[in-house]
């Protein structure tokens, strides 16, 4: 019999490389994490706001008993598609003629 594994917490891609500099943004983010379930953050393009949500993400697994979820939203155009791609992130599978938004 194969040994019984945790299941997993996140879903988020492996880093790739190092995130330089952004230290006290993230410790600043991960303080407002404990506080407040959602931040959003802007910014111009190319300025890293992904990779450092991926970085956070990665970081507060410890924060969530259930774990943490990347479902990517950036071309979802309908509520069906953005219903669709986070019940695939969690693993949701649909219930008969239920609607996934409910």
């Amino acid at each position: 019999m194969a040994p019984q594994t945790a299941p997993a917490r996140q879903n988020l891609p492996v880093e790739s490389d190092s995130l330089i500099g952004r230290d006290r943004d993230l410790s600043d983010l991960l303080r407002l994490l404990e506080a407040d379930r959602v931040l959003t953050l802007t910014g111009a393009d190319g300025v890293g706001k992904t990779r450092l949500a991926l970085r956070l993400a990665a970081q507060a697994t410890a924060f969530f008993s259930d774990g943490v979820w990347l479902a990517a939203l950036a071309d979802a155009a309908t509520r069906a598609e953005v219903a669709a791609r986070v019940c695939g992130a969690l693993g949701i599978t649909e219930e008969g003629r239920r609607d996934p938004v409910e």
